[in-house]
């Protein structure tokens, strides 16, 4: 990057990126993939609490509260991605969304092409067992 220099001319976009609130944005957007917003509920389990707070923030539209001894909810605008819907997978039997009734499909419908990709051609035994662990995780939703 020899002879970098700045030029001396006005920027364009300035007045639109003065419009966007990056910390809402980022709060929203799980990648560069966004999708349709949507006001999304989720179960989780205490000991994520720390890693939930720092993805979704604590702004003026995130609300939590505490389920039960060993869960809290959060609810929260959510750009809904297959990013998203891969992070609700890493995190396991830890979290369950639980409302809007279309992300709870859309999130079943993810785990089903997911798993079609790896069903066993001939083995009936492994597929049997895969079925009933798909059937399983998505019982969840």
């Amino acid at each position: 990057m020899k002879g970098v220099e700045e030029l001396q001319e006005k920027r364009e976009g300035e007045e639109e990126y003065k419009k966007i609130d990056i910390d809402s944005y980022n709060q929203r957007v799980f990648s560069m993939f966004g999708g349709e917003q949507k006001r999304v509920t989720m179960r989780f389990t205490n000991r994520l609490l720390d890693a939930v707070v720092e993805k979704l923030g604590n702004g003026a539209n995130t609300y939590y509260r505490p389920s039960d001894d060993w869960h809290f909810v959060v609810t929260a605008d959510i750009e809904i991605s297959d990013q998203f819907y891969g992070w609700i997978c890493g995190l396991y039997k830890n979290v369950t969304i639980t409302d809007p009734p279309e992300v709870v499909e859309g999130f079943k419908n993810f785990l089903e092409d997911i798993s079609s990709r790896y069903k066993p051609k001939d083995d009936k035994k492994i597929k049997k067992r895969c079925k009933k662990d798909v059937k399983k995780m998505s019982e969840r939703y």
